[in-house]
């Protein structure tokens, strides 16, 4: 291949290999040598009702097997070109082949003709070439609406695969062309829209999350916003199923600060994520316009100077793109709920809605708000509401309660658990701090929900009640998690009025028993965590304080021989070493104590709520503080027996090595005390 075009030889396996190699214009001569003739045997192209689009004569046997370069894919030379993104080799393959409709026409072992690869690619310029090639081959268009295997169109994998510029022009290409009976863009939904399995190219833009794509489709197609694929879901759904779309599911959010190994980092890009405005985007317009407003020159200012920057540095790319999706998530779920109101809306007249019946039960106090919805055979059958809220995308919740207040009534389907019976049950504070707040529509909304009760009699305190399936990202250790099961329990239940505290389930069980029941192990783990950890640092504390009271007999430089004081009595190094050493036996013995009283508690669950997570927070910082004064008197003993006379860079050697050991110590410090911590203020504010 590399000194002429006739070293490809007849061999497909040396044409794909040139081909990977990047060795095209030996391609191109070979293909001109060998002067591939109009094939001869029929081959029909059939839409989805059967009909025959188009009928050409291909040998397949003879010229299909110049072409074919790859046996296992069924690629042509042409599908391979593609695949590599060759729009020059491309545009001289087209010109060399002469019968090139029909090779356009070929399709792999998976039913894609090279369309669909270039739609793939999102390389216009290919697609024109292609689609051109086969207006001057004259007969009809059919090329775009040939559907793969899996009955998806170019149109369909230009969705899929995000590229907006290329649908939009398939598309256009698709109007103008009348493919289908009529010009309308509703009357192409089914032929090009639409997968065998009943996904849209609405649900495929939303599935790669290219959102951008998405609102260009529902501006065209808006009649494809409530179609169901074989599982049930519609578009909505699956944008409800992706929390990183959204702010509130990424690092970026103020609840998962701190997640990330580099703590640093990952705040400087929270805060540059912040500054960054996103402007919005307009529909049938590669472009964006900016909405200017008073007050906010500095951003505007920013934003211009970080967008020149993001061209040089991939990581403010990254950071801006991610912030671009937020947004267009938050856009196309505006433009989701103005169009698709069968989602986000309850049917009082239908008789299928109504109330459940089972607990509206007067003599036992349960209230009758549990509002049912019709069963279906969908494997999807919740709305997008519901698995927003599982999955805590606030935004989501929001905009879906500020479009349809009604919505607050949603049910599961799995059980009939209301919206707040979730937030309990899959720990989503943010979730619940909305709910909380005091504005008038939220205290309504609270109302309504306090007082829900599911198919199976549980309150949402039963629900707050069941151990989590997932913990906290910043829980550290078993009795974190048990302290913060116990946080949770408790600010689940203050949000209840006092009536709901004394009802119970199917199972005969208060909320209490239910905690007691579904914590038992984590009791125990925490239980064994507690009391192990405690027997290691009652070890360190007690030798910390032997050490200490030992070096407050044995004074560094030794003792007079007459008067028996130390020599360095009237050093002031001196008593700042006698501090450091009485500081030092002072910590230790008091977390010795504590640990000793942390090792004999009996370790109920209401223990964990305040009084075990206290005596923790005062023993590991006692601990702490004893080593830190240790450390301390060590360093002035060094300088009380050596005078200051060693040389400074091995006095900053040394001190630099103590320094590490003290901070290494402290980050671990940190990192167990702030979860305990935080709940404890959190108690401040249940």
């Amino acid at each position: 291949m590399k000194n002429s075009a006739a070293s490809v030889g007849q061999s497909r396996l040396d044409v794909m290999r040139a081909a990977l190699r990047g060795e095209w214009n030996d391609i191109i001569n070979f293909y001109n040598l060998q002067q591939v003739e109009s094939p001869s045997n029929n081959i029909d192209i059939e839409d989805d009702n059967n009909n025959v689009l188009v009928s050409n004569n291909i040998d397949m046997e003879d010229d299909h097997s110049k072409v074919l370069v790859n046996n296992l894919t069924g690629d042509t030379i042409l599908h391979l070109c593609a695949q590599c993104r060759q729009t020059h080799v491309m545009k001289q393959l087209l010109r060399i082949f002469p019968a090139a409709k029909v090779l356009l026409l070929m399709t792999n072992r998976k039913g894609n003709t090279v369309l669909h690869e270039a739609a793939k690619t999102g390389i216009v310029e290919m697609a024109t070439l292609i689609l051109k090639k086969e207006l001057d081959g004259g007969g009809n268009q059919v090329l775009i609406s040939v559907p793969n295997l899996n009955g998806e169109t170019p149109i369909y994998w230009a969705a899929m695969y995000g590229h907006k510029d290329m649908f939009l022009f398939l598309n256009t290409t698709a109007s103008s062309r009348e493919i289908t009976s009529t010009s309308t863009s509703t009357s192409m939904v089914g032929p090009i829209t639409t997968r065998t399995d009943g996904s849209t190219i609405l649900h495929a833009a939303v599935l790669a999350k290219a959102y951008d794509v998405a609102m260009e489709i529902l501006e065209i197609y808006p009649d494809i916003v409530s179609n169901r694929n074989a599982d049930g879901a519609t578009a909505s759904h699956i944008l409800a199923l992706s929390p990183s779309s959204f702010k509130s599911g990424t690092m970026y959010s103020q609840q998962y600060l701190g997640a990330t190994p580099i703590v640093l980092a990952q705040y400087a890009a929270a805060i540059i994520y912040s500054f960054i405005e996103i402007e919005n985007y307009e529909i049938h317009n590669a472009a964006v316009h900016r909405t200017h407003q008073q007050g906010s020159s500095l951003k505007e200012k920013f934003n211009l100077y970080f967008r020149s920057l993001c061209k040089g540095l991939p990581v403010l790319q990254l950071i801006y793109n991610v912030k671009l999706k937020h947004a267009y998530a938050i856009q196309l779920l505006r433009k989701l709920l103005e169009k698709d109101h069968g989602q986000w809306t309850i049917n009082y007249e239908d008789p299928t809605y109504g109330l459940d019946d089972k607990y509206n039960d007067l003599e036992n106090r349960r209230p009758l708000v549990t509002i049912t919805t019709r069963v279906t055979t969908y494997k999807v059958r919740e709305k997008p509401l519901i698995l927003a809220t599982k999955l805590g995308i606030v935004e989501m919740f929001k905009e879906i309660i500020k479009a349809y207040p009604e919505s607050i009534e949603f049910c599961d389907e799995e059980a009939g658990r209301n919206l707040l019976h979730l937030a309990a049950e899959y720990r989503h504070e943010r979730l619940i701090e909305f709910l909380k707040s005091s504005s008038t529509n939220s205290k309504r909304n609270l109302d309504i929900l306090v007082v829900g009760i599911d198919r199976d009699g549980n309150t949402p305190l039963h629900a707050a009640a069941k151990l989590g399936k997932h913990k906290p990202w910043h829980i550290r250790g078993a009795a974190q998690w048990m302290q913060w099961e116990c946080v949770w329990f408790q600010r689940v239940r203050r949000m209840l009025p006092p009536h709901m505290l004394r009802i119970k389930n199917s199972n005969d069980q208060y909320a209490y028993q239910v905690f007691t029941e579904t914590h038992s192990n984590l009791r125990e783990q925490a239980e064994r965590w507690l009391k192990e950890g405690s027997n290691n640092c009652m070890l360190i504390s007690a030798l910390i304080a032997t050490v200490m009271f030992a070096s407050a007999f044995t004074a560094p430089g030794g003792n007079d021989s007459q008067s028996g004081r130390p020599v360095l009595l009237r050093n002031q190094d001196f008593t700042l070493f006698l501090h450091y050493v009485g500081l030092s036996l002072f910590f230790s013995l008091i977390a010795l104590g504590l640990f000793l009283t942390i090792h004999a508690a009996p370790f109920n669950e209401h223990d964990f709520f305040f009084r075990l997570p206290l005596r923790i927070v005062f023993a590991i910082t006692a601990l702490f503080n004893s080593v830190t004064f240790t450390v301390y008197a060590f360093f002035q003993t060094w300088f009380l027996i050596t005078g200051w006379t060693f040389r400074l860079g091995l006095l900053l050697f040394d001190m630099g090595l103590s320094t590490l050991a003290v901070l290494f110590f402290a980050e671990l410090y940190v990192d167990i005390i702030v979860g305990f911590i935080r709940y404890l203020i959190d108690i401040l504010f249940i």
